[in-house]
């Protein structure tokens, strides 16, 4: 028989899970990294005709303000974002796990870690893959979760979307750089279960304490 930390293990949908199925997240969401309304994008970025030429010269001339660059090629071992305070915040108490990303984000270093079951808890995972060859302008060029939502993190440029059981968070720190940030319900049971409005909170508080002390 499978123990706990074995189920939670491969429940645990960690950066690897595709975005492809968006489904709906509240903009009531709590923590310091809060929503400035949705952005929106729906569909597939159209190849054709005049309404895709002024998307781009918008996209073009609205510039990224950032309170300074954030160099994440820097980051060899994302592990080493979880800090003790935010395992703390979190009741991460296991030690986090490398990985790698999803393709859709490039297939770079990533990790994540989650709680042990415990009275009184919740059954999350928390995972981060820094991405350091493209800006969230591009990955947005072939990814439309359709809740997309522009938020801020530590004064950084945001946005965040839901897919699944999970919520993301990636951030703008730098030309051509993103943190992604993804808190993951892994719970078996439904009274530790989070909501998706939780997940959101989640994802907020986390891309507000890493990005802080980067």
């Amino acid at each position: 028989m499978r123990s706990t930390w074995q189920r939670l293990a491969l429940a645990l949908a960690v950066v690897t899970v595709p975005v492809l199925a968006i489904t709906g997240c509240s903009d009531k969401t709590g923590g310091t990294a809060s929503g400035t309304g949705s952005v929106g994008a729906s569909t597939a970025p159209s190849t054709a005709g005049s309404g895709s030429a002024s998307t781009s010269a918008s996209s073009a001339a609205t510039p990224v303000t950032r309170p300074r660059q954030v160099d994440l090629k820097k980051i060899t071992d994302p592990c080493a974002l979880y800090t003790p305070q935010l395992k703390q915040a979190f009741g991460l108490d296991r030690p986090p796990l490398a990985g790698a990303a999803s393709a859709m984000f490039g297939k770079g270093p990533a990790c994540d870690d989650f709680n042990s079951s415990g009275t009184g808890a919740k059954d999350i995972g928390l995972s981060f893959a820094p991405v350091a060859n493209q800006g969230i302008a591009d990955w947005l060029k072939v990814n439309t979760p359709k809740d997309k939502t522009s938020v801020q993190a530590a004064g950084f440029p945001a946005i965040r979307y839901t897919t699944g059981q999970a919520c993301f968070v990636q951030v703008d720190v730098a030309d051509g750089q993103y943190l992604v940030v993804q808190f993951t319900d892994v719970s078996l049971k439904p009274d530790r279960a989070t909501t998706p409005e939780e997940r959101c909170q989640g994802a907020a508080k986390a891309a507000e304490l890493v990005v802080a002390s980067l």
